[in-house]
């Protein structure tokens, strides 16, 4: 386990300074021997110059710079299981309720990755046995072993726990409205799958965009497996590539649904807008420039009612678990202005990747959240060689950093 100390404290964030090469990775726990016991801190950016940012879970007081701090190389966890139905706990899974330690055998990080698509499950488990128990019950069955066998697999509860809840008088008005309640959840299902029948039907009308004389049909595997219960029953991915002539969906953040609400608000010829500047001022994704008597009175974005930045700004929002260069920069806003400020500054950096992806034909090219970090690092250290320049230095490298 690393070893580091304290360089700064600001309220609850606290800078941490660790040895080359042995940087505690995003969302570790961090660990520090106080007066009033143990405090626990978890890293939330990396610095550069082997600094980290993290945020204290308890008070910071008479918390000094030196003080050492140790890496636990593992992210916060808690304990789950049946033990936990019940109990109460805080994020690091001490029990809050009075009633002793959580005996439970499984602890699991509250930071983890998505399920890979072999562990997905294509179905709701609820509603596979829901709908089949209420579907029996409106046919007329009431026997409550008969309607408990229809329980899914896996279900959470026992076949027995389902009958004793469905063991009872079923009154004739209550099968009545759970009757008109089961025809109405059909209905609105088949108009849903009709409105995508209808939305498949006119994007199939657009034309499909050539560039550099190839058209563009193909569609690379999507970088995210998640399942989203507002997506469309058709492959609206293909579309989109084949009208837009790029893959929005291979930003960040960005999904099926969002890029083709984007793109009925924006269109596909962006020529009325000659820079990417232009095109995020009219999403008013830009900061204000209200000024008088020459000075600055408000730099606040002004206000619109314009559904493409609202959409923007929701993907934007999302970015903050993304390990990519724009998450990595999302969550450096977010620590320094906050997290509205940043989901705008985020916001406005996704208008102008679809803005020169639409207009030039350029595919999107992800560089990960390392190559942002180093490119960061680049850019203080130029700011620090041209101001040493001015007053007569020069900035040297130590060497066992050269490498960090």
């Amino acid at each position: 386990m690393a070893t580091g100390k304290v360089v700064q404290v600001i309220g609850t964030v606290v800078d941490l300074e660790f040895p080359p090469h042995e940087l505690p990775a995003i969302y570790n726990a961090i660990e520090i021997d106080g007066d009033d016991g143990k405090m626990v801190l978890e890293v939330q950016e990396h610095f550069g110059n082997n600094w980290v940012r993290c945020l204290s879970l308890s008070p910071t007081e008479g918390l000094g710079r030196g003080t050492e701090a140790v890496d636990t190389g593992a992210s916060l966890s808690v304990p789950v299981g049946r033990a936990t139905l019940g109990r109460l706990f805080d994020v690091l899974g001490k029990p809050l309720d009075d009633l002793g330690d959580v005996k439970s055998e499984e602890r699991w990080p509250i930071h983890r990755a998505a399920p890979t698509i072999e562990e997905q499950e294509t179905t709701t488990e609820i509603l596979e046995t829901g709908l089949k128990i209420i579907r029996a019950i409106v046919s007329g069955e009431r026997d409550p072993k008969k309607l408990a066998a229809y329980r899914h697999k896996q279900c959470k509860n026992s076949a027995e726990i389902i009958e004793k809840s469905l063991t009872g008088s079923y009154r004739e008005e209550h099968i009545f409205a759970l009757t008109q309640a089961l025809d109405l959840y059909d209905f609105y299902n088949q108009q849903i799958i009709a409105c995508d029948q209808a939305i498949e039907q006119q994007l199939s009308a657009f034309d499909t965009r050539i560039l550099d004389g190839t058209p563009a049909t193909e569609v690379k595997a999507k970088k995210s497996t998640s399942h989203c219960k507002n997506m469309f029953s058709f492959d609206a991915r293909s579309h989109l590539k084949r009208i837009c002539g790029v893959d929005l969906t291979a930003i960040p953040g960005i999904e099926a649904s969002s890029a083709l609400k984007i793109v009925s608000e924006i269109g596909l010829d962006l020529s009325r807008w000659k820079t990417s500047k232009q095109f995020a001022s009219w999403l008013g994704l830009c900061p204000g420039n209200k000024v008088s008597g020459g000075k600055i009175l408000s730099g606040k974005s002004k206000r619109c009612a314009n559904n493409a930045s609202s959409i923007l700004r929701m993907a934007a929002s999302a970015l903050h678990g993304s390990d990519s260069a724009l998450g990595a920069y999302f969550r450096r806003l977010k620590s320094r202005l906050g997290a509205p400020k940043a989901t705008t500054a985020a916001a406005h950096k996704l208008s102008a990747v679809i803005y020169n992806m639409l207009k030039d034909g350029a595919e999107y090219r992800e560089l990960g959240g390392d190559y942002y970090e180093k490119e960061y690092r680049k850019s203080i250290v130029s700011n620090l060689s041209r101001k040493a320049k001015k007053l007569g230095f020069e900035l040297t490298e130590m060497p066992e950093f050269s490498s960090a």
